[in-house]
C-alpha cells in the first residue's frame, strides 16, 4: 500500500477503536453516579485517613 492508503487504514482503525470506547464506556461518563454525589468528589467516610 502507498502512504496514503496506510494513512487512510490507521484513521479508519482509530474511529473504529474510539467508537468501540464511547460505545461501551459512554454510559459511565453520561450517567449519574450511583453514591448521588457531583462530579469527582469523593464520599467521605472513603476518603478520610482512619
Amino acid at each position: 500500500l502507498p502512504i496514503a492508503g496506510l494513512q487512510a487504514v490507521s484513521v479508519a482503525a482509530w474511529v473504529v477503536a474510539y467508537g468501540l470506547a464511547a460505545r461501551y464506556l459512554g454510559a459511565v461518563f453520561v450517567a449519574p453516579r450511583p453514591d448521588s454525589g457531583t462530579g469527582c468528589e469523593e464520599v467521605l467516610e472513603e476518603a478520610s485517613p482512619p
